[in-house]
């Protein structure tokens, strides 16, 4: 699901910019590689950054300025100091926000339930920003290579769990999937069914997973050949994208975008 959601959502944008540039006009990327994201709060700046922006601008931003925002910074001015006074405005904020964008998902526990777990972690990373930093140049952890996957693998693992709640139409539904993931509650044939769409369907994970990451875009950027080459390799590998993706929905059934039910 990690994957086609986010080929879904990333494909539809692409699509939206291309189409512009077709009329002139300039649309900016809607996913930058989300999955390379190091934490959920990178992960949300990255992924559908359009309607990341729009609740900054039109929801955070105008929050912190009101009255409720006010008193919290000033309650936490008096009792601790002036940075904790901001943080907890800060944080009241992005509470809004998450539970906004929880429901404008739709109106589902699922999709509230969403926008709480994601809220709570972007919020955890806003406190615990300035402890992690001190922890990281205490054990030099910024900059290891181990450490960077590390934190990849679990924003994904993070990605994936909240997903179910996107995914699944009622809590009851999410918490059979959840029971799965953690291989509890699943009949005999669970496991066999997993199996058998990893086999006959490996070599598009792979790819999907290769597309999480600008694998392209590196070699493109590396390889020692003329421009004119790189060019001409790129229309030919974004034809053959073009040719397997028509193939596949021609003998598919209907399948519209993920994207199309909000």
């Amino acid at each position: 699901y990690l994957i086609q959601l986010y080929f879904d959502f990333s494909g539809y944008s692409d699509m939206a910019i291309g189409l512009g540039k077709m009329f002139g006009f300039e649309f900016e990327e809607n996913f930058d590689y989300p999955y390379l994201s190091k934490s959920i709060t990178e992960y949300w700046r990255r992924w559908h950054i359009s309607l990341g922006n729009w609740f900054r601008d039109y929801v955070m931003y105008p929050v912190m300025r009101t009255k409720t925002a006010d008193r919290i910074r000033e309650a936490g001015t008096k009792k601790f100091s002036k940075k904790t006074g901001k943080l907890l405005a800060t944080v009241y904020a992005t509470a809004v926000v998450w539970l906004l964008t929880g429901i404008w998902h739709g109106a589902n526990w699922t999709f509230l339930l969403f926008g709480i777990y994601h809220g709570f972690f972007v919020i955890l990373r806003m406190v615990l920003k300035e402890p992690w930093k001190k922890v990281e140049a205490k054990y030099h952890l910024e900059g290891k290579k181990w450490n960077t996957v590390w934190c990849i693998l679990r924003t994904i693992c993070l990605a994936a769990i909240g997903d179910v709640m996107f995914r699944a139409d009622s809590m009851t539904e999410a918490f059979t999937y959840y029971k799965a993931m953690l291989g509890m509650g699943v009949a005999g044939g669970g496991a066999t069914e997993a199996l058998f769409f990893l086999k006959n369907f490996a070599g598009l994970y792979l790819l999907g997973i290769l597309g999480f990451f600008p694998v392209v875009k590196k070699l493109k950027e590396t390889t020692k050949v003329k421009e004119e080459v790189k060019d001409a390799i790129e229309a030919i590998y974004l034809i053959l994208v073009l040719v397997i993706s028509i193939s596949y929905l021609t003998r598919g059934s209907y399948n519209p975008f993920v994207y199309f039910n909000f």
